[in-house]
C-alpha cells in the first residue's frame, strides 16, 4: 500500500466525521460559484439596476468565500482534535512527523479537491435554472445560459488555495507537539461543570446594557459599543448562565424524578463543552436573521407605499417653468389613449413647527380639488384648526385633538381630523385658507413650489404593477427620459412616478433576497455541521455511557427520550437565544427606518429559521440514535 493508498483509506474510515464537512464545503463551492456566474454573465448590465445586481452578487461571492474560511478552518481544527490518539499512535509506530504533515495535508486537500469540483459541477447542472429563477426574482430579462469559464476558474483557484492554506496552517498547530502530548489531548478530566457568579453578572450585565443603550437611539459609537457588550454577555451567556440555571434546576425536586437525573446532568456537560460552538451559531445566526427581516420589512414597506400613492405622477420643475415636460408627460399618456387629470399646485413648506423638521401646507380650497381622487369627506375648518394628511410609513403620526404651534410666531393649530394617505408629500398640513395667507406672511422668505401632479383613474393603486403593465412601460419611459435631459445639464426638473419607484425597490429587495436565500442556507447548513460533529465526535463516550447504564435496565425508548431532549437543546437552545436578540434588534431596526409593522417579516424568518432546524434535527436525531441503539445490551 503507497502512502497516498494510505491517505485516501484514511478518509474512506472517517467517512461518517466527514460526511456534514463535505457536504457543507460542496454547498459553499456551489454558492460561490453561482454568485460569480451572475457577477460575469455577458447580459447583467442591460438591466435598469445591472451595476447594483453585478456588484451585489460579487459582494456576496466574497462573504460567502469569508465566512467559508472560517468554517472550514474551525472544521478541520475540530477533526485533528479528534483524531490526536490516532495519529499519537502513528508517530509510536514509527511514521515520522513530517510524513504525518503531509498525511494530514493529503487528506485536506483530497477532500477540498472533490468538494470544489462538485462544487462546481453542480453549479453547472443547475445553471439554467438559477439563472431563469434569479433573473425572474430579480425582475430582468431571462439571462441565457454561458459557459461561465472565468468563474469556473476563480472558484477553482479560490477554494483550492483556501484548502491548501488551511491545510498548512493544520500541520503547523500540531508539528510542535510530541507523541506523548498528542496521545493525552482528548483525555481531558471531565470535571462537574460549575458557574462563577461574577461571570454570570457580567453576563446579565452586558446583556442589560446593551438593551438600555440599543433604546437610546443608534450613533457609529454607540453601535459598536452595542455589538461588544452583545458579544460578551452572548458568550458568557452559554459559558455560565446556563449552567447556572443547571445548578438551579438540580437543587429542586424536579431533578430528582425519572430520568431527568440523568439527561440534566449530562446535559450540563453538553452545555459547558459545546459553549463556544452556540456562540458563534448564535451571532452568525442572528446577523443573518436581521438581515433578512429587514429585507423582507422594506419589500413589504415598498407595496404598501405604492398603495399609499394618490398620484401617478409628480412634476418638479426647478426654475419654476415647465420647459415642456407636463407636455412630455401628457403626450406619452395621449398616445396611450389614457384619460387624466392635472392639478398645479403651488408647495408651501414651513419649517417653523414644533414636532415636525418641515411639513407642506395647503389652504382648504387648494386640498378640496385635489382631495377628489382619495376621495375623502372633510371636515369644516376654523382658522385655529388643521387637518393632518400622512403617509403610512411616519412613526409617530398626529391624532385628533393634538396641538400644532409656531417656534418664533404666536400661533397654535389644533387637529381636527386626519387622513392615512399620501398625496403630494409624506406629511401635509392642511389650514383654513385665512390661516394659510397668514402663514405666508409671517413666512415671506420662504418661496412657493409650482408642482404638477397626474392622477390616472383607470390605474388603481390596490394593484401592484408588473414590469408589463402600460404604468410600468410610460413611467419608465419617462424617467429614463428625464434622466438622460438632466444629464446634459437641461435644467428642467424632475419626474416621480409611483410605478418606477416601487419597481426599482422591488427589484433592489429581491436581489438582495435572492443573495441572501443562498447565504442564510449556507449559514444554516453551517449550523447543522458544527452540531452534527460534535455529537459524532462525542460519540464513542455516549456509546459507552449508554452501554453502562443499560446494563442496569435502561431500555431503548428511555436511550432516545434522553438523547432527544439532548439533541434538542444542542438545537434549540441557540434558536431560543437568536430568536430573543433577532426579535429586540428588529424592534429597533423598526424605529430606526419608521417601519411599524414588523410582526410579519420576524415571525416568517423565525419559522423558516426554525423548519430547517427542525428538519436537521430530526435528520441527525435518527442517525444518532441508530448508532447508540448497536451497542445496548
Amino acid at each position: 500500500m503507497t502512502f497516498y493508498q494510505f491517505a485516501i483509506n484514511n478518509v474512506k474510515r472517517n467517512t461518517r466525521a466527514y460526511f456534514a464537512y463535505f457536504i457543507s464545503s460542496t454547498f459553499s463551492v456551489m454558492t460561490f460559484f453561482i454568485y460569480l456566474m451572475f457577477w460575469f454573465h455577458p447580459d447583467i448590465l442591460k438591466s435598469p439596476l445591472g451595476e447594483l445586481t453585478k456588484w451585489g452578487m460579487q459582494g456576496a461571492a466574497w462573504l460567502t468565500f469569508i465566512f467559508s474560511f472560517f468554517f472550514i478552518f474551525y472544521s478541520i481544527h475540530a477533526f485533528v482534535r479528534s483524531r490526536l490518539k490516532e495519529f499519537a499512535l502513528l508517530l509510536m509506530l514509527g511514521i515520522t512527523k513530517r510524513q504525518l504533515q503531509r498525511l494530514i495535508l493529503i487528506e485536506n486537500m483530497l477532500i477540498g479537491s472533490f468538494a470544489t469540483v462538485l462544487g462546481i459541477l453542480f453549479g453547472l447542472l443547475f445553471a439554467k435554472l438559477f439563472l431563469l429563477v434569479g433573473s425572474k426574482l430579480m425582475e430582468m430579462d431571462p439571462l441565457p445560459f454561458y459557459l461561465p469559464w472565468k468563474a469556473i476558474g476563480i472558484s477553482l483557484g479560490a477554494f483550492l488555495i483556501l484548502f491548501l492554506l488551511l491545510g498548512f496552517i493544520t500541520v503547523f498547530l500540531i508539528r510542535q507537539k510530541t507523541a506523548l502530548a498528542l496521545l493525552h489531548g482528548q483525555k481531558e478530566a471531565r470535571l462537574e461543570p460549575k458557574s462563577s457568579l461574577f461571570f454570570v453578572g457580567l453576563s446579565v450585565g452586558c446583556l442589560s446594557l446593551a438593551y438600555w443603550q440599543l433604546k437610546q437611539g443608534m450613533t457609529q459609537e454607540r453601535m459598536m459599543l452595542i455589538l461588544l457588550l452583545n458579544m460578551i454577555g452572548t458568550y458568557y451567556f452559554f459559558r455560565q448562565v446556563s449552567l447556572f440555571f443547571i445548578h438551579i434546576l438540580k437543587k429542586r425536586r424536579f431533578y430528582w424524578n425519572g430520568l431527568r437525573l440523568l439527561w440534566v446532568t449530562e446535559l450540563a456537560y453538553k452545555l459547558k463543552d459545546n459553549a463556544r460552538m452556540f456562540f458563534f451559531i448564535t451571532l452568525v445566526s442572528t446577523m443573518a436573521c436581521v438581515a433578512a427581516g429587514s429585507i423582507f420589512a422594506v419589500h413589504l414597506k415598498n407595496a404598501k407605499t405604492y398603495n399609499d400613492e394618490a398620484f401617478a405622477f409628480q412634476y418638479h420643475p426647478l426654475d419654476g417653468s415647465n420647459k415642456g415636460e407636463d407636455q412630455t408627460i401628457e403626450q406619452a399618456l395621449q398616445k396611450e389613449k389614457i384619460d387624466f387629470q392635472r392639478y398645479d399646485i403651488k408647495v408651501f413648506w414651513v419649517f417653523d413647527f414644533e414636532d415636525f423638521q418641515y411639513i407642506t401646507v395647503l389652504p382648504m380650497s387648494e386640498f378640496r380639488r385635489i382631495a377628489q381622487v382619495v376621495p375623502v369627506k372633510l371636515p369644516a375648518l376654523k382658522p385655529d384648526e388643521a387637518y393632518y394628511v400622512y403617509a403610512h410609513n411616519i412613526e409617530h403620526p398626529k391624532k385628533s385633538g393634538d396641538q400644532l404651534s409656531l417656534k418664533k410666531h404666536h400661533l397654535s393649530l389644533t387637529v381636527k381630523g386626519t387622513l392615512a394617505k399620501k398625496l403630494i408629500s409624506d406629511e401635509l398640513l392642511v389650514v383654513h385658507d385665512q390661516t394659510y395667507q397668514l402663514l405666508r406672511e409671517k413666512y415671506r422668505e420662504i418661496p412657493t413650489k409650482p408642482m404638477l401632479v397626474y392622477h390616472v383613474p383607470d390605474w388603481s393603486n390596490s394593484i401592484l404593477p408588473d414590469r408589463s403593465s402600460k404604468e410600468a412601460k410610460i413611467s419608465q419611459q419617462l424617467i429614463e427620459q428625464n434622466q438622460l435631459k438632466i444629464r446634459q445639464r437641461d435644467k428642467v426638473g424632475w419626474i416621480y412616478a409611483r410605478a418606477y419607484d416601487y419597481l426599482m425597490l422591488k427589484q433592489s429587495t429581491q436581489m438582495m433576497m435572492f443573495i441572501g436565500f443562498f447565504i442564510a442556507a449556507i449559514f444554516s447548513i453551517f449550523t447543522a455541521s458544527f452540531i452534527y460533529f460534535r455529537l459524532f465526535t462525542d460519540l464513542q463516550r455516549d456509546q459507552r455511557f449508554f452501554q453502562i447504564i443499560s446494563k442496569i435496565g435502561l431500555s431503548l425508548s428511555q436511550v432516545k427520550k434522553i438523547s432527544t431532549i439532548q439533541i434538542a437543546a444542542l438545537f434549540y437552545f441557540p434558536v431560543l437565544v437568536t430568536m430573543i436578540q433577532t426579535w429586540f434588534a428588529l424592534e429597533f431596526v423598526s424605529d430606526y427606518i419608521n417601519m411599524n409593522e414588523m410582526l410579519v417579516p420576524s415571525l416568517t424568518v423565525f419559522s423558516i429559521f426554525c423548519l430547517l432546524q427542525t428538519i436537521y434535527f430530526l435528520a441527525i436525531r435518527s442517525r444518532y440514535v441508530r448508532q447508540l441503539h448497536r451497542v445496548m445490551v
